[in-house]
C-alpha cells in the first residue's frame, strides 16, 4: 500500500469518527514522537474523543466503551470492550512512522 494513500485515508477516517462526535476535522496527522505510543499520530489526533493507548498493530483503546463501539461501527471494525481494531491502514502509517518513514510529522527530525 503507497505511504500517501495510507496516510490519507487514515486521516479521512479520523475526520469522519472527529465529526460524527461533533469535533473538529484535523487538516493533517498531528505531529508526534516515533515509538511513543501515548503521544503517536493517532493518540494525538484522538485526544479529544479519549484515546488512551494506541497499539503498534493498530488497537486503539478508549476511557468510554460508548465510543469505542461507536468508533469500531464506523469503521467497521472489531471492538472488544473500550479496544477498536483499527482498519489495516492505521498500522501501516504506525509502522512507517515508528521506522522514521514520515519525517515531515516528526518533530525531532
Amino acid at each position: 500500500m503507497r505511504t500517501e494513500k495510507a496516510q490519507g485515508d487514515t486521516l479521512a477516517l479520523m475526520n469522519v469518527a472527529l465529526l460524527a462526535l461533533g469535533k473538529e476535522q484535523l487538516p493533517d496527522l498531528p505531529r508526534a514522537r516515533p515509538g511513543q505510543s501515548s503521544d503517536c499520530l493517532y493518540a494525538r489526533g484522538f485526544r479529544s474523543i479519549g484515546v488512551t493507548s494506541v497499539g503498534g498493530g493498530g488497537t486503539m483503546t478508549f476511557s468510554s466503551e460508548r465510543v469505542a463501539q461507536f468508533i469500531g461501527g464506523l469503521w467497521n471494525a472489531p471492538t472488544q470492550g473500550v479496544t477498536v481494531q483499527a482498519p489495516p491502514q492505521f498500522a501501516n502509517v504506525i509502522g512507517r512512522f515508528d521506522n522514521n518513514d514520515l519525517p515531515a510529522y516528526n518533530p525531532g527530525s
